[in-house]
């Protein structure tokens, strides 16, 4: 298996990427993907992926740039150009370059892309000496075993508030905890926010950066107590001692480390020892992280025989006790949570959801404001609510199923829960609302992208002709299906959804204003056939379109003659 990084700048095109292919299939690990040059530069100073996909048309660098970049400075990697145009304009500079394929995006759930990934996947093994593959083999088992643990991690916490969650296995590299006599929790945090608006990164950036920390901690974890064991041997009285602890993820800026202690028959768990260790641990997350961090040691937990129910509990009530960090900025803590948290009236909450969402529909930026100002109100929440609770509701109110949200605020949106400080969580509030302000009174055509703009141009001028998508991918140099695939991705509506809508808007004023007949109305906006006119126009409407004209005149008073279909 080989490592891939993918670039591109539509988040959509990066999800569909990350999902909708078999990389397995194709002989390869997923790495992430980078939405621009600079961040895949970045990306790939950390680990060099074996394969990289990277669009062309991008912001800033363009792919041809990064793939440029990329050859000088590490050959060794194989490229693939991704492009959405239905010319193959760039293949002569990408060759010039060394690019080993181009492929179609629309050709991402197909088998175009994974033939292509396995044809690659051949030439870098046959590069590849036996050294380089099992050092890549051995790198592989790690990430395997790291999601394991956060899987398992993150299902023994669900399973411990919902009776009905079936707990899984517990991961291999997880059964060391189970012979410990005693053990000690230390969660560990950074501040993911502000570190992103320093310098913007990618979620899969943020694994990364997480990974990179769970693996110096895991070495350093080795060295101090990595002898502990051999010394047991040599003593009855701590025949109980264990060896090694464990780091285990949670979400995109969490670590637990599990460390096991001495705690024979006579003995102390080494305190002094334990601090110094979470402070070199708080120092080595932020030098792999560049985030400020914060940590809590838990009290010592003795094992329970055959029970890692245990270990995911001492998980889930130090990862709770982090939430301190909200409201106080303390750096390091220990023993009970600070404060006791009041939880938040069900009912108040969907209050909450229903005003946002009837004030973002109607685009009442007064009545939006309301349930803002009950969440970031000081006095109501500072060391009184839990801060998951207020994120939580922050992302339900702002959820997009229940209401058209420009995408400027989805792209707030989805930080929201990298948020670790309540005076962040006040401007970051104070910004969405300026940003809600300024969308209330502008275009909603202006946040789509140039193509798709004048793609809607050219409906609302050309409805009355038989337009296909076809017809529009060329006015805007997109391959046809890329072209509806963005249409749909950017304004929610099929390109056809669309243009009916267009067409059935000028049908009801024909209807309303004019003395054509259905079949010439029907003509007149673009379809030929009369009967299909008829039903989409009920679909529309709910009326068919002799019942909608009756509708109108007598609502006009105007007595116009009744024209029959």
């Amino acid at each position: 298996m080989f490592k891939l990084l993918m670039v591109d700048d539509e988040k959509w095109v990066r999800e569909q990427f990350a999902h909708g292919v078999p990389w397995e299939e194709a002989g390869f690990v997923w790495m992430g993907a980078a939405s621009g040059g600079k961040e895949a530069l970045a990306m790939i100073e950390r680990d060099p992926p074996h394969l990289l996909l990277t669009d062309i048309t991008m912001p800033g660098m363009d792919g041809l740039q990064l793939a440029s970049i990329v050859k000088e400075r590490w050959p060794q990697v194989r490229i693939i150009i991704l492009t959405a145009y239905s010319e193959f304009e760039y293949a002569q500079q990408a060759i010039a370059i060394g690019v080993d394929n181009y492929v179609v995006k629309v050709s991402q759930s197909g088998d175009a892309i994974v033939k292509a990934c396995r044809k690659a996947a051949e030439l870098i093994a046959s590069e590849m000496n036996k050294e380089e593959q099992l050092q890549l083999q051995e790198q592989l088992n790690w990430q395997r075993h790291w999601s394991e643990k956060r899987a398992w991690l993150e299902q023994g916490i669900d399973a411990l508030s919902e009776a009905s969650v079936e707990r899984g296995p517990i991961p291999a590299s997880l059964d060391k905890l189970l012979l410990c006599s005693h053990y000690v929790v230390m969660s560990v945090g950074w501040d993911l926010y502000r570190l992103n608006a320093a310098s913007p990164i990618a979620q899969e950036a943020a694994y990364e950066l997480q990974q990179q920390a769970g693996m110096a901690i895991e070495e350093r974890i080795l060295i101090e107590f990595g002898n502990e064991r051999a010394g047991s041997a040599r003593d009855d009285r701590s025949a109980d001692q264990c060896g090694p602890g464990v780091v285990v993820p949670n979400r995109d800026n969490r670590i637990v480390i599990y460390a096991g202690m001495q705690a024979g028959r006579g003995q102390e768990i080494g305190e002094r020892k334990l601090r110094a260790f979470a402070t070199w641990c708080r120092e080595a997350i932020a030098q792999a992280t560049g985030a400020e961090c914060f940590i809590h040691i838990s009290k010592p937990w003795r094992r329970a025989e055959s029970d890692p129910a245990m270990i995911a509990r001492a998980a889930k009530e130090g990862l709770e006790q982090l939430s301190s960090y909200f409201y106080d900025s303390a750096g390091m803590m220990g023993g009970e949570t600070q404060y006791r948290y009041q939880s938040i009236d069900s009912r108040r909450i969907r209050e909450l959801v229903k005003t946002m969402a009837a004030g973002l529909q109607a685009g009442d930026i007064e009545m939006v404001k309301e349930p803002i100002s009950w969440l970031t109100d000081r006095q109501a929440h500072t060391h009184r609510t839990d801060p998951s609770d207020l994120i939580a509701i922050a992302q339900k109110i702002l959820d997009p199923g229940l209401c058209d949200l420009p995408a400027s605020i989805m792209k707030r949106c989805q930080r929201l829960s990298w948020l670790e400080r309540w005076d962040d969580f006040l401007l970051w509030w104070n910004e969405t609302v300026e940003l809600l302000e300024q969308e209330t009174n502008q275009d909603p055509n202006e946040n789509y992208r140039r193509e798709v703009q004048l793609m809607r141009v050219i409906i609302r001028e050309r409805y009355a002709e038989d337009l296909q998508v076809a017809d529009l991918a060329e006015q805007v140099n997109l391959h046809p299906s890329y072209a509806g695939m963005l249409f749909k991705n950017e304004t929610g509506e099929h390109v056809s959804d669309y243009l009916n809508g267009i067409r059935m808007n000028k049908a009801k004023e024909l209807l309303e204003r004019s003395t054509m007949k259905i079949y010439e109305i029907s003509e007149a906006v673009g379809i030929a056939d009369y009967r299909y006119f008829c039903r989409i126009f009920k679909s529309y409407t709910g009326k068919t379109p002799t019942e909608y004209k009756k509708a109108s005149s007598s609502a006009s008073g105007m007595g116009m003659q009744h024209i029959g279909e």
